[in-house]
C-alpha cells in the first residue's frame, strides 16, 4: 500500500502480473486505519481462542479402542498450570557506531536546501536525541512470563537468529519475540551481517555483537524468572 509514490509497486505489477496486486493508498494518520487493523487481528484471536481447551485442559492418551484398525482413545483431562503473571523490565548498555552529535546535526538541518535531505537528518536527530551524546546507550527491554511461556518486547528490529537462538536455550517454553515493541530505535542484525555489509548492519545504531549481548541478556533474565517461578512451586 503505497500513499504516496506508487511508480515502485507499478513497476513490480507489470514485472509479476500474477504475482503482485496493487490496493488503493491508505493513510497511516487516519484513526480509522488502525481501528480496523485492530478488529480483524480481535476477530482472527477470538476464533483461536473459541477452538482452545479450556484453561487447565489438556487430552491424554487413555487407551486403544478396537475397530477395522486400531484406534487411539484420548480423553480430556485436568492438569494443573503454571499461574505465574510477572512483567520484567531489563536493560543492556550497548556502544553505539560512530554518528554526529544533536548540535552536528542541527547545524546540518540549518545548512541543508533539500527538503528530503532534512528529513533524513530529522531522523537521524531523532535517534540521537533517544540514545543521547554518548558512545554507548542503555537498550531497553520487556519480558512478560506467562506460566510456562514468556514475550520479549523489544524497541527494535532483531532477527530471525534472535528468536531461534532464544528457543534453542529454553526448548520446554513458548517463547514469543515482539519487534518494534515500545517504540523503535534500530535494527539488530546478528554479528555476521555487519562482515557482509547488509542494508540493516548499515543503517543500524549500534556496533557488531549487540544482537548478542541482547540475548544474553534476555537469556539471563529469563532464567531468574524460571528460577522464582521453580522456587514458589515448591
Amino acid at each position: 500500500m503505497y500513499r504516496y509514490d506508487a511508480s515502485y509497486a507499478v513497476a513490480e505489477r507489470n514485472r509479476y502480473p500474477d504475482r503482485f496486486a496493487l490496493v488503493k493508498p491508505v493513510d497511516p494518520a487516519d484513526p480509522a486505519v488502525a481501528d480496523q487493523n485492530g478488529l480483524e487481528l480481535g476477530h482472527a484471536a477470538l476464533a483461536t481462542l473459541a477452538s482452545m481447551f479450556p484453561a487447565g485442559v489438556s487430552l491424554a492418551y487413555a487407551g486403544i479402542e478396537e475397530s477395522g484398525a486400531k484406534l487411539a482413545v484420548w480423553r480430556e483431562q485436568y492438569c494443573a498450570g503454571n499461574p505465574t503473571l510477572v512483567a520484567r523490565r531489563g536493560t543492556v548498555r550497548l556502544e553505539l557506531l560512530e554518528m554526529p552529535t544533536r548540535e552536528e546535526l542541527q547545524r546540518a538541518i540549518a545548512a541543508s536546501t533539500e527538503e528530503y535531505m532534512r528529513e533524513r537528518l530529522r531522523r537521524k536527530l531523532g535517534l540521537r536525541e533517544t540514545v543521547g551524546d554518548g558512545s554507548a546507550a542503555d537498550f531497553p527491554y520487556l519480558i512478560w512470563q506467562l506460566g510456562d511461556a514468556f514475550i520479549v518486547a523489544l524497541p527494535a528490529e532483531a532477527h530471525s537468529p534472535f528468536q531461534m537462538a532464544l528457543r534453542q536455550r529454553f526448548p520446554h517454553n513458548h517463547i514469543a519475540v515482539l519487534n518494534i515493541a515500545n517504540g523503535y530505535l534500530s535494527y539488530i542484525p546478528p554479528r555476521a551481517d555487519y562482515a557482509r555489509s547488509t542494508y540493516q548492519s548499515k543503517v543500524a545504531l549500534y556496533k557488531p555483537g549487540a544482537a548478542e549481548e541482547i540475548l544474553g541478556s534476555v537469556t539471563q533474565t529469563i532464567e531468574q524468572l524460571l528460577e522464582k517461578s521453580a522456587a514458589r512451586s515448591r
